[in-house]
This record gives C-alpha cells, structure tokens and sequence, in this order.
C-alpha cells in the first residue's frame, strides 16, 4: 500500500512541476466511458463490463495528466457459493497526444492503476498502467475515443490457485468526450494549437501555422483585406486604400512588373524581359540626350540640347549655303559650338550619300 501511495504521489508531483513551466494551451477533455476488463486467474472475479468518466487535462500542447475512474458489478468465480463483487478501478496516468490524419489522433499514456474489491472479495491492487488511445474529432469540441489498456500488479494480489502475484489486467474502452476551458483540448484542424487558442480554426492541411493557428492563406498581416500568401505588396501602409488584387496600393504597384513601383515609373509599359534603370525606363524607352529618339533608335547619342535631329537621332543638315537660316555669328567671327557640330556630321552625311565608296 505504501509502495502505491509513493508511486501515486511522485507521478502527481512531477505533472505538477511540469505544468508550472507550460501554460500557453490549458484546457479541459471531460467524457464518459464505458469499458470491459479481463481479470487474471490471480482475482477470484470474473471479467466484466462497467462504466465510469474520464478527464484530461492538457497542461502543455499535445500533452495531458489523465485521470479515469470506472465501477463494474461482477461475481466471484472460484469461491462458493458464488457471490457479488463491486470492482472499482482507477487511472492517473501522463498522456502524449500525436496527430495521425484529418481528426485522427492517437493518445498514449502510461501511469499509476488501482483496482479496488468490495463486497465478496475484498483486494486492493496497485500497479503500472498503460493505454494507446485513438481520438476522432467528431467537432471543435466532440471527440470519440477507444482505448485498449494493460495494468501490470506489483502488490495486493493473492496469487489465487498458485497463479503469479504481478498478474496482467487487459482491457478495452469506449468514451465519449467533449472539451472546454481556454485551450480546447481537440485540435480539430490538426494544426498543433489545440481549440479555441486557434484563431484560424480550418486551416488547409499540410500548410504551416504561427502560434495562433493561422497560416499564410489565412493571415492578413497589413489589413489591407487580400490574404498573405497572394499579398505581392505584405507592407501597405495603413490608409493606402484601395489595393489591387494582388495587395497593392497605388505606391505598390508595379503594373509592368518591372521592378519600379508605379510612383516612380517615369516609364509605364516597359516590354516585358527588358532591363531598366532607377527611374523604370529600358533602352527602348529612354531617351538620356532628350532629343527625341528613344536611345535603342539613337544613332547618335549625346546630341547637345536643341539640336534639330532626324528619325536616327543625328543633327540635320543645315539649310542654305553656309549657313541660311543657321544662327548668326558669334564674336571673333566664330559660329556656336552647337553649330559647328552640326554642320560637320551634315557635311559627313551628304558626301556619304553623293559618294558611297568614300571613305
């Protein structure tokens, strides 16, 4: 009895302690079962069906102190004549939940059993309890659970018929549970947060989740209304509304998918695959000497400002001989920079057309 007593108190004592250092998922699992039991040769009863309750209480994610308690009517069987046997049996075992699919998860536990006899026969048996329990979700807070058990007696048998004294109590068990508190013990999306501590109670399986049970399709982090896993633009700044489809204010958005946010873009439309520059503009589009000629078309680039181009990009012929309708001279009977320039690439170009093997 005292060997029990330890036992019960040193696995008491050590959920506790555990239980101070893990307080994020408390919850609550009540249910009530029903059960058949298989007692040994050893135990002057014979195997029986009963009922009883169950509560789990989980103290950290996926794990649970589990107490059960269940009352079954049976009968001697080897003491004459026959008489009525009340069998009270109790569990305080730990308990590690393990999600398998969908709703389906499998509990294993293991802890301290006693098995009580009254009336006909009277024993107290202590001993090491086991179960392997499979829990289907029936709802956010309806869970169906069968168990098999195995207790193993360490003191209180009689050892009946020369029979062993640490005999083998096998069993099965049946419960229906429902779970309440803070935490929700049935984590229904098998997203690892139990309950009603999931703000994101359907997540899609297989997607990961941040500690409120929320995965990227389900988040909002910029409030902007589009779902984070199709936010192209996850920092929109509060008041930027409307956003695009894709999560974008009108800061955001870069609707040549350039690179270069359309509040920059100097360049809207740029051809897809083309580089561009700071301000979004691609050599088809830049015209860096502003005369007019987009720099890929430019033949002629660097053109002084105001110089009067052609389709290629280079000055034009001046009109006139020498210089009608060219600008007037300057001091010391020089012509502009600008003009002389021009004149030369005019002259270049119209003894090139009158002579094409002139070098």
């Amino acid at each position: 009895m005292r060997r029990g007593r330890a036992a019960l108190l040193l696995l008491t004592g050590a959920v506790t302690a555990a239980a101070a250092e893990a307080q994020a998922h408390r919850s609550w699992e009540l249910g009530a079962l029903g059960q058949y039991t298989r007692f040994p040769v050893a135990i002057d009863a014979h195997s029986g069906f009963g009922a009883g309750g169950m509560v789990d209480w989980f103290f950290a994610q996926r794990t649970a102190l589990e107490l059960d308690a269940a009352w079954t009517p049976t009968k001697t069987r080897v003491k004459l004549p026959t008489r009525d046997v009340q069998a009270v049996s109790i569990h305080l075992s730990v308990a590690r939940a393990v999600p398998i699919a969908g709703r389906t998860t499998v509990v294993v536990s293991g802890g301290y059993g006693l098995h009580a006899f009254r009336k006909g026969l009277r024993e107290t048996l202590h001993g090491a309890a086991g179960a392997v329990t499979v829990r289907e979700g029936l709802g956010p807070h309806l869970a169906l659970r069968l168990a098999g058990t195995l207790d193993w007696v360490w003191s209180g048998a009689s050892g009946a018929g020369g029979s062993s004294r640490h005999p083998l109590l096998l069993g099965a068990r049946a419960a229906l549970a429902v779970a309440s508190g803070s935490g929700g013990a049935i984590d229904s999306d098998r997203d690892g947060v139990p309950g009603t501590s999931d703000r994101c109670p359907r997540t899609p399986p297989g997607e990961s989740v941040d500690p409120n049970g929320c995965s990227a399709s389900q988040r909002d982090t910029d409030g902007d209304g589009v779902r984070d896993n199709m936010d192209r633009c996850p920092q929109t700044p509060p008041g930027e509304r409307p956003v695009n489809r894709e999560g974008c204010s009108v800061s955001q958005q870069d609707d040549d998918r350039d690179g270069v946010m359309n509040g920059r873009d100097q360049c809207p439309g740029t051809p897809a695959g083309e580089a561009v520059g700071g301000n979004g503009c691609s050599d088809s589009q830049r015209d860096s000497d502003g005369d007019g000629v987009v720099d890929r078309a430019d033949r002629c680039p660097g053109t002084p400002a105001g110089t009067p181009v052609d389709q290629n990009g280079c000055p034009r012929p001046p009109t006139g001989p020498r210089g009608a309708g060219a600008p007037a001279l300057t001091r010391g009977g020089g012509t502009p920079v600008s003009y002389l320039k021009a004149h030369s690439a005019a002259v270049s170009f119209s003894r090139c057309k009158s002579n094409p093997m002139a070098g």
